[in-house]
C-alpha cells in the first residue's frame, strides 16, 4: 500500500487518496481463504481502534478469485487498519497450517 503517508504493505494492490480525505483501497485476484483472512483482519482492526466501518464491494471473478475494495473516510484509520495486511493474512494462510 502506498499513500502520501509512506505506509506500506505488499498485498494492497492500489491505494487512491481523495482530497476529501476519502481512501480506496483494493485486493486483486485473492483466493477464497485470503479473503476471508483479509476481511477478518480489517474487521478486527475496525473494532480494535473504534472506527466506523469501511464500505466494501467484491468483485467474484470466473477463475474463483476474488477482488475486495475498501473504502474508508478517514486517511489515518485506513492506515491503521491497512498495514501490515499482507503480512497478517500470510501468516494464517500457509501451506499445511491448520485451520
Amino acid at each position: 500500500m502506498r499513500n502520501g503517508n509512506a505506509v506500506q504493505s505488499e498485498r494492497i494492490d492500489s491505494i487512491k487518496n481523495w482530497g476529501n480525505g476519502t481512501v480506496n483501497a483494493s485486493l486483486r485476484g485473492i483466493s477464497m481463504l485470503e479473503a476471508e483472512h483479509a476481511l477478518a483482519n480489517v474487521w478486527r482492526r475496525v473494532e480494535e481502534y473504534g472506527a466506523d466501518a469501511p464500505r466494501m464491494r467484491f468483485c467474484f471473478r470466473r477463475d474463483g478469485s476474488i477482488n475486495i475494495q475498501f473504502s474508508f473516510s478517514n486517511q489515518a484509520i485506513a492506515a491503521l487498519v491497512l498495514n501490515g495486511l499482507d503480512t497478517a493474512c500470510r501468516e494464517e494462510v500457509r501451506p499445511g497450517r491448520r485451520q
